[in-house]
């Protein structure tokens, strides 16, 4: 452990970030962001996700739950359409109920009522929390990557914004192919706009077993690098140069 945390004193800054957190991904006991984390010293921390994943729904309400239980103030943005703002509000704050809340069926899962479920949990503990619904509604006529950015842009109030999206919304660079009309997605709208950005995306690699662990690996370490090629080979893109011109880190979850 000593030699780690030498190492530690020596490396970028970027990369002596994510390997704070990696610390904890060292014990058979999933990897962490708790209240001392450095993830949360960023205005806006975005969690990739791939959807339908009941362990990226416990991992991301535990790292929350270690937050605010810490006396800290914190922003919960979802990717549940804005037009649930007012539902989304009742249900955690206890006047409604969870199920009143319309969720894309694209993410709305068991797992998903779960969390929902468990921020509500919080908020009724009196905990310093906030949780905003971000998605473009599909009666809008505007541009999605857009009208998030906005959305998470306009969120008051100083505390950090932790916000689960799919992977795709978390890439802060994109090398398009030549030819390619494609815009930018939301990552890099924020960051253009100058806010405090720290990217996360999550990977799942092929195999069957009974339980995956998950390690937080920094953008530049192959596994990170390997995560954001699957991640892009369906947008036809290329990793850019500088793996951290598209993301900070990968949570990687594997067969232990």
């Amino acid at each position: 452990m000593l030699v780690i945390l030498l190492k530690f004193l020596f490396v970028p800054r970027k990369a002596a970030l994510v390997l704070l957190l990696c610390l904890s991904a060292a014990s058979p006991h999933p990897a962490t962001a708790d209240s001392s984390s450095p993830l949360f010293d960023h205005q806006l921390i975005i969690i990739g996700e791939t959807h339908l994943h009941a362990e990226s729904m416990q991992w991301f309400l535990s790292a929350i739950s270690s937050y605010v239980q810490n006396g800290q103030c914190l922003h919960v943005a979802l990717e549940i359409d804005s037009s649930q703002q007012a539902a989304l509000q009742a249900a955690v704050s206890g006047k409604a109920s969870i199920a009143a809340v319309q969720i894309n069926p694209f993410i709305n899962s068991p797992s998903y009522r779960r969390l929902l479920a468990g921020l509500t949990n919080l908020v009724k503990g009196r905990h310093c929390l906030q949780v905003h619904a971000v998605d473009m509604p599909q009666s809008a006529h505007a541009k999605r990557e857009q009208w998030m950015a906005d959305r998470l842009a306009g969120i008051e109030g100083g505390a950090p914004i932790v916000a689960l999206l799919g992977n795709l919304h978390a890439l802060k660079k994109v090398a398009w192919l030549p030819g390619s009309q494609a815009e930018p997605f939301l990552a890099e709208r924020l960051q253009t706009r100058g806010m405090d950005l720290f990217s996360v995306i999550q990977s799942w690699p092929a195999g069957e077993c009974r339980e995956r662990l998950p390690s937080l690996v920094a953008a530049d370490r192959p596994k990170a690098g390997e995560a954001l090629r699957h991640i892009l080979a369906p947008v036809t893109a290329n990793p850019p140069a500088n793996p951290y011109a598209a993301i900070d880190a990968a949570l990687v979850w594997e067969c232990p």
